[in-house]
Parts: C-alpha cells; structure tokens; sequence
C-alpha cells in the first residue's frame, strides 16, 4: 500500500482502532483520536513523528519505521509496544508506570538500554524481545 499524501487529515473522533501500515510518504500523523486503543503504523520508513498518544491507548505497533529516532510518553494502560526493525530509534519513553505486557524492541540497533532500564521494567511484563540491540550490551 502506498499512501501518496504525506499527511493525514484530522481523523473522526470515534476512530478505535486505526491501522495504517505500508505508507511509505507519511512523515507525520495529524492528532490521533481521544478514544483510539489501537494504532498500527508498521512500515512507514519515513514517518519521523508520532502525535500525542491518547491515555486509552492499549497498543502501539509501529515496527519498520526507520526514521522514528523517539517515542512519545505512553499511557499508563498501554499494554502491547512492538518498536521493532526501527532502525533509528534511540530510546523508549518511560515506561514503568505502565501495566505493559509484551514489549518487542529486535533489531532496533541505536536503541540505548541499560541494566537499571531493564530492572525498572513493569512487573506485568511477559514478553521481552531485545534481539539484535547493539547499544544495550556496549554500555553496561
């Protein structure tokens, strides 16, 4: 799929789940919706910048995105964050006041954890997927 406009208009407010993968000209997304629990933005390779994100957001997957450096602060009832293959990605928003599940971070090789990161993780966490980090093991 490729999205031709390189930004989105302002979005319906009744908008739930939004999913928007393979828009490989979007560099930026409008404000996102006051009750959206689902944003899937997978392979957008230009997208530089992620919106507030709304406090009833449960899922954020935007994997393949390769010019994201940063994430915006997640809510606290975030649950599912897959920022994989973002290849320019730096660091992750803090997380620990969440009540996150699943968190997959593979391939991300600019991405900064550190042990005190690693051991301030939610104790809901389950799933941890850290494959292929190359900062996280030089800087401990």
């Amino acid at each position: 799929m490729l999205c031709w406009h390189l930004q989105l208009p302002p979005l319906p407010a009744g908008i739930s789940i939004l999913r928007c993968d393979g828009c490989n000209n979007m560099v930026r997304w409008p404000a996102l919706p006051a009750k959206l629990a689902e944003l899937h933005c997978k392979e957008c390779p230009r997208l530089e910048l992620l919106p507030a994100l709304p406090t009833t957001l449960k899922r954020l997957q935007c994997s393949g995105c390769e010019a994201l450096t940063t994430l915006p602060a997640v809510p606290p009832g975030l649950t599912h964050l897959d920022c994989s293959r973002c290849t320019s990605l730096q660091r992750l928003p803090d997380i620990l006041h969440t009540c996150m599940l699943e968190l997959n971070c593979a391939g991300c090789p600019e991405l900064l954890i550190t042990l005190d990161q690693l051991r301030t993780l939610p104790p809901t966490i389950y799933s941890l997927d850290l494959t292929g980090l190359g900062k996280a093991w030089t800087n401990w």
